[in-house]
Formats: structure tokens, sequence, C-alpha cells
């Protein structure tokens, strides 16, 4: 859908770490450096996202909109919770209509 949309995330165990999935869909028009750049920052400054290994955050698609995909390990207890927190922080940045995810309508 135009505009983007934050999707569930998947995940993968290993031991005492679970991967989390996140996957956001920008317009194609966005600004993809800063998009990147903003997903990066909310996955970081999670207290729940383990430093090492770094998250990841990437390309994952190119179409009429663009799949941003973040992949970062937390402990196990720490994966619902954490995808609680991180898709509404992302999705606030959307809201508020951070340059990076579009800007707001202009009237016509």
């Amino acid at each position: 859908r135009p505009g983007g949309a934050a999707r569930r995330g998947s995940r993968h165990r290993f031991g005492t770490a679970r991967q989390l999935t996140l996957k956001v869909s920008i317009a194609s028009a966005a600004d993809l450096d800063r998009a990147l750049a903003a997903v990066r920052e909310v996955v970081r400054a999670s207290p729940r996202v383990l430093k090492d290994p770094a998250p990841v955050t990437a390309v994952e698609t190119v179409a009429e909109t663009i799949t941003i995909v973040a992949k970062a390990w937390l402990a196990i207890s720490d994966w619902e919770p954490a995808q609680a927190e991180l898709y509404p922080s992302i999705v606030e940045l959307r809201s508020a209509k951070i340059p990076p995810f579009g800007a707001p309508a202009k009237a016509a």
C-alpha cells in the first residue's frame, strides 16, 4: 500500500537467543537512506536488542514500494516484548510523517 506498512516479525532460535525480523514498507519515492537510518536507530536504541551480533538493516525488495528489513538478536524472553515495543516506535515515526516515510498530504 502506498506510504508503507509495518509487518509482524519472524523468528529464528539459537540457544538462548532468538532473531527478530522486522519488515517495513515505504513508498518508492521516500528518502531510502533516511528511512534505513531511522529504522536502524529505532532497533539499535532498544535495550532488548543484543549488541553482539549487531542488528542488520537492509533493503529486502524494491517494487511499487520498498521493503526494509531489520534483523536483530534478542534474549528469548525479550522476543515478544521487543516486538511489541519496536513496531509501535516505527509506526510512530510514520504517523508523525518523519521525512523518510513520506510527507504530509498537500491540500488541493
